[in-house]
């Protein structure tokens, strides 16, 4: 078991073996988490890191909150001569629409970075009517694949059923051109939400019910249960599971309950509980992390945002860039209690008298600790 501190065995003042107990270093403790995790049976396959709990948990999207702080995804909509969308006025039509899908993920540190163009002159696409014409349509406009989430609206068939179409990101083809989003044109618009729903999946979010309907483990790789006994498979997330046996099952989120298809019993839909959402931001820096907007001042080879949404890097000033990216040093290092911060000497009495960048944060408002572990508690 992984516990906040360890036992260490020392040698006494007589020779004799005491155990005192210590703070893990750096990166210890997630270490033990993560083997403990990886010993958890998980009945489903896993795809990637980010369905290790673990892991998944390290994310939060609480220092996410100002604009300059979330995570920005690219997208680019293209939209063909379909319905009311290829008549005048269809610009503001589809504006609309993005902006207001892009309000369902501001509150989860997610802010989309859209754009979008119309398509008046490619009646082959306006109705599309296999899958080959999906795949060549794909070929035709997709645009910067590894560096923005392409979505196509048109008329498809099924469209009316399915609504939308998109790729998971661990799917080979998640960031080439046959990568993006499909949506039906009817379903497209007004306070519609097919398109948020399938950016969710984009990002790593299963459906609640993965693992206990048919089609759905068929359509990803499997196939078990049957259309009277949908809750009856490897992969079922079962009513009333618990941690952290339902983080390996299902959707890989213990706080959404098991909600198959026409099985009221097994539970309800949600698509914005907090695990679902720490998922969907480890995912999005992870093999879909070109379309994240944003820098990479520490060089690490991850945005910054990314940095801070797992928690590597602090952002005291909450302007969105990593602490140790300031040309003065990194004045809030959580090295040692959760509320004291360990200070480099030259910016201690700055970061203590409420002068450091952004006075306003806690910062100013907490005891800092220079390093030789003197408290200053404020005074300079």
């Amino acid at each position: 078991m992984c516990m906040r501190v360890r036992a260490v065995s020392v040698v006494g003042a007589y020779g004799a073996a005491l155990f005192v107990f210590s703070p893990w270093a750096v990166g210890e403790f997630k270490e033990c988490q993560m083997q403990m995790a990886a010993q958890t049976a998980q009945a489903c396959p896993a795809l990637g890191g980010c369905d290790n709990y673990v892991e998944r948990d390290l994310w939060s999207s609480a220092g996410l909150t100002t604009p300059d702080q979330r995570m920005r995804v690219r997208v680019k909509v293209h939209v063909f001569n379909v319905g009311q969308y290829g008549q005048s006025g269809g610009e503001q039509l589809i504006q609309a629409h993005l902006d207001a899908t892009k309000l369902y993920f501001q509150p989860y540190g997610i802010e989309l970075v859209s754009d979008f163009e119309r398509i008046l002159d490619a009646s082959s696409y306006d109705l599309i009517q296999t899958d080959q014409a999906i795949i060549d349509m794909k070929n035709t406009y997709a645009e910067s694949p590894e560096t923005q989430l392409n979505v196509y609206v048109t008329n498809f068939f099924n469209g009316n059923v399915f609504g939308g179409r998109g790729k998971y990101p661990w799917e080979a083809d998640a960031t080439n051109d046959q990568g993006g989003i499909l949506v039906h044109y009817g379903k497209f618009g007004g306070d519609r939400t097919t398109l948020a729903h399938e950016i969710g999946h984009n990002l790593g979010l299963w459906h609640t019910h993965h693992g206990n309907d048919v089609y759905e483990l068929e359509y990803h790789g499997g196939g078990c249960g049957t259309s009277t006994a949908p809750c009856t498979c490897v992969c079922e997330e079962s009513v009333g599971s618990l941690a952290p046996d339902c983080d390996g099952v299902g959707d890989f989120c213990c706080d959404t309950p098991p909600a198959p298809p026409n099985s009221a019993a097994c539970g309800e839909t949600t698509m914005s509980r907090a695990q679902q959402n720490r998922r969907r931001l480890c995912w999005a820096c992870d093999t879909v992390v070109g379309w994240i907007d944003d820098a990479d001042c520490n060089s690490n080879d991850l945005p910054d945002v990314c940095d801070i949404a797992r928690g590597d890097s602090e952002d005291c000033d909450a302007n969105g860039v990593p602490d140790e990216c300031h040309a003065h040093g990194a004045c809030c290092t959580r090295t040692y209690f959760p509320l004291q911060y360990h200070c480099t000497d030259d910016v201690i009495e700055a970061c203590c008298t409420g002068t450091w960048k952004g006075a306003a944060s806690v910062c100013a408002q907490v005891e800092c600790i220079d390093e030789n572990n003197s408290v200053d508690p404020g005074g300079g």
